[in-house]
């Protein structure tokens, strides 16, 4: 039996919620990005003038969100391994930083408020 199986098989249990949070986000901002790509070639075929603003703006959050899929597995993987020493490690240590989950929240709420501005102009 392994030591402090319980332990570990928790860290183990929120990295993967973390993986597959950042797997949702890429695939967000992936959809955001491919979908501009497809309304470009539409408006195109249609002669129809597409707005720079708009399609650039869709093209930066799209690239913007599948980066913070990446910060969020870099950020997950740091932690993971963390606990995981802290685990082996048999002793009693406090709750070091919040840091990291400040910073992916800032992230979010910087990137939600900028897809509710970017639907609130193309609805207007």
């Amino acid at each position: 039996m392994i030591q402090n199986f319980n332990d570990h098989a928790a860290n183990e249990r929120t990295y993967l919620a973390w993986v597959r949070t950042a797997i949702a986000v890429m695939a967000f901002g992936f959809l955001i990005e491919k979908f501009n790509i497809f309304m470009r070639i539409v408006a195109k075929g249609l002669n129809v003038e597409t707005n720079f603003v708009i399609s650039h703006t869709a093209e930066i959050l799209g690239i913007a969100i599948m980066l913070l899929s990446v910060a969020i597995l870099l950020i997950a993987s740091i932690r993971f391994t963390l606990n995981r020493e802290r685990i082996n490690a048999q002793m009693i240590s406090t709750y070091t930083s919040r840091v990291p989950d400040i910073f992916l929240g800032i992230l979010l709420i910087l990137i939600t408020t900028s897809m509710v501005i970017y639907a609130w102009y193309i609805l207007m």
